[in-house]
């Protein structure tokens, strides 16, 4: 059911696929004018080795927004927006360093390369804070020439398109893998191309899908600043990005991980560890990688944390790690 400030807008068809315009939404703020959602109605096979169950997506969330002067708010824009991407740690799918990112996924159906150099680059930077970037990783060009718009040829993670699986039509790999910071807590960003007339924008899910913007969807500016989607775009994106990173894990994984019992889980006040190991200390951080507690027995008060979502990680006398999340309830 179409709001007051909403209406609808009629059918078009692109590369054979049926693509459905549900709406556009003018909302209330000084970048944001539009959401065009996106159906594509195909089918291909699914691929199951990446990092992507942050996104919750189906036939009817697909998104792209867009600006006052037409940009992306996505991708290129009139305010000289450097890089977008997302952030990959417990609560999107990364439990061990033991491990290296290869390549890059990305679902971007839209590209302009009139210079007919125009490029791209996924970087990957180990997480600092929500508002500064951190050491960078690894780094890896793609040209727009090799960017493959029609959806014919794209792609899906988990499945057909029908079954819930994710498309992609991008996929970087790196000529040298990154290691997974032993943070577990790192940047996956799309560099834009930088040259006028080239332009790209990357699909999400709609204001609303996806909880952890103010903590996990990011942009660097103009100025090279990094600052949250949920700030940036005045609560009106609350949104996830088309970006998955394929892991492989190596054979030390075993190694230096451990299995660890957390319970209560949600909890009002104290959380209990138990592993095979002796616990030297624990560690809690908040979503943002601050760290708001910690310990060295086998359970820490967590009592005067505020309601959220808090990241944990346990250290073992051998040297074993654990680490994951766990919601704090009043």
């Amino acid at each position: 059911m179409l709001t007051s400030d909403e209406s609808p807008i009629s059918l078009f068809c692109l590369n054979n696929n049926l693509v459905t315009l549900l709406y556009i939404k003018f909302a209330p703020m000084k970048k944001l004018l539009c959401a065009l959602v996106l159906i594509v109605c195909s089918t291909a096979k699914g691929q199951t080795d990446t990092v992507s169950d942050f996104l919750m997506y189906n036939l009817f969330n697909g998104a792209i927004y867009r600006t006052m002067s037409n940009g992306y708010a996505t991708g290129n824009n009139e305010l000289g927006d450097l890089e977008k991407g997302m952030r990959f740690n417990s609560l999107t799918g990364i439990t061990s360093n033991n491990g290296y990112v290869t390549n890059v996924l990305a679902w971007i159906p839209y590209m302009s390369n009139n210079s007919g150099t125009g490029q791209i680059t996924a970087k990957i930077y180990e997480f600092a804070s929500v508002d500064s970037l951190g050491p960078l990783l690894g780094s890896q060009p793609l040209l727009l020439n090799n960017l493959d718009t029609n959806t014919v040829n794209y792609q899906y993670i988990d499945g057909a398109l029908a079954q819930g699986g994710r498309p992609y039509n991008v996929n970087i790999i790196f000529s040298n893998p990154v290691a997974i910071p032993p943070s577990h807590d790192f940047l996956v960003m799309i560099q834009l191309p930088t040259t006028t007339g080239d332009s790209i924008a990357i699909i999400s899910n709609i204001n609303g899908d996806f909880a952890y913007a103010a903590t996990h969807t990011f942009e660097v500016k103009a100025d090279n600043s990094l600052i949250n989607f949920h700030d940036s775009w005045q609560e009106e994106m609350d949104v996830a990005l088309a970006i998955y990173p394929v892991i492989t894990y190596t054979n030390s994984l075993a190694i230096n991980e451990i299995s660890c019992t957390v319970y209560p889980n949600p909890t009002t006040n104290k959380l209990y560890f138990q592993t095979d190991s002796e616990i030297t200390s624990i560690i809690i951080k908040s979503v943002d990688g601050k760290t708001v507690a910690s310990d060295s027995s086998n359970s820490i008060s967590v009592n005067q944390l505020q309601t959220g979502i808090y990241l944990y990680s346990v250290l073992t006398v051998s040297g074993q790690i654990a680490t994951g999340s766990f919601s704090k309830i009043n």
